[in-house]
């Protein structure tokens, strides 16, 4: 991970599939980042959203949670290939709401994220 100075950022936990690191700022502002590259396998997915409602769980700070979590919430976000299973974006939803956590969307290309929403 890499960060700007005057931001102190420190390891909580990881694994293969997550990277969990609380940021404080120069000014006393706390909050966490998890990076997520949630279980390939349909299969496994439940283990993603059991890690997520884990890592909630952990401490009551602002917490921003980005990277591939591969599932998708709505059908119009695929592009090509058979259709998703209703139930499946159902769990990834239900994960969503049980950690308090909103989809802030993406801009550009289906591949490529850049977040428009800053800190007030």
């Amino acid at each position: 991970m890499f960060w700007q100075r005057g931001i102190n950022v420190v390891l909580r936990n990881y694994s293969n599939y997550h990277i969990n690191v609380d940021v404080l700022e120069d000014d006393g502002y706390k909050w966490r980042f998890t990076g997520i590259y949630g279980y390939p396998q349909t299969e496994d997915r439940h283990k993603t959203w059991a890690l997520l409602r884990d890592l909630h769980s952990q401490e009551a700070l602002p917490w921003l949670c980005a990277g591939d979590f591969n599932e998708i919430l709505f059908q119009h976000e695929k592009e090509g290939g058979s259709l998703r299973s209703q139930s499946q974006m159902d769990r990834f939803r239900e994960a969503i709401m049980d950690c308090d956590l909103q989809d802030l969307g993406f801009e550009g290309d289906v591949y490529t994220w850049r977040n428009n929403h800053h800190r007030a």
